[in-house]
């Protein structure tokens, strides 16, 4: 299993109590109706995942305040604290900062990083099935799912294959959440179907 660390860790970055688990806002309309920006992730909030299938796979990150197009979050996973920054564009949305091992107790100004951003896409309008950026491709634009914080609909599910390494890498984003779900899932010929998945379980 640890010749997939090297993939695991990659995709975990492009990303690691009992309470009432609250439900999500309801989205109206269909995905048809639902713009991009409905996706962008909730400022001044924590997302906890639960995980299956590797020790990272369980994380949280809370989101800070936006500034104008842009979102700062910090993701710890039991291993590493991240640094991420989003931004929201007429296009989309997009990672344009990512640092790893960021344990400061404040984040620095978004004007001191911005000579370092570097835009991936995560999630880019036209919502249609089929659309491809950056490796993914658009399955399903109106899934419904089941999840520890509860029912989701009009979910818009992307996914990237890997024939070469046998692998798949799936995203699952929802209207006025952000994404809810990711899995990691590798089936290399003549061995076990190996799988690691994160699913969000509340918000607080």
């Amino acid at each position: 299993m640890n010749k997939y660390l090297f993939l695991l860790l990659g995709f975990l970055l492009l990303t690691g109590c009992t309470e009432k688990k609250a439900a999500p806002p309801k989205p109206n309309g269909t995905a048809k109706e639902i713009m991009v920006e409905d996706y962008f992730p909730q400022e001044n909030k924590t997302y906890v995942y639960r995980g299956e299938g590797n020790e990272y796979a369980a994380f949280s990150e809370f989101f800070y305040q936006r500034t104008d197009s842009y979102l700062p979050s910090i993701v710890e996973n039991g291993g590493t604290r991240i640094l991420k920054i989003y931004k929201l564009t007429d296009e989309g949305i997009y990672q344009v900062y990512n640092r790893p091992e960021f344990y400061d107790e404040e984040i620095p100004p978004l004007a001191e990083l911005e000579k370092e951003f570097n835009p991936i896409p995560l999630l880019i309008k036209p919502l249609q099935a089929e659309k491809t950026f950056n490796g993914f491709t658009i399955v399903q634009t109106n899934a419904e799912l089941l999840l520890p914080i509860g029912e989701v609909k009009n979910v818009v599910i992307i996914e990237q294959q890997d024939e070469e390494n046998k692998t798949i890498v799936r995203k699952y984003w929802a209207p006025g959440l952000g994404m809810v779900k990711q899995e990691f899932v590798s089936s290399e010929k003549n061995t076990e179907e190996f799988s690691v998945t994160s699913e969000l379980e509340k918000i607080h």
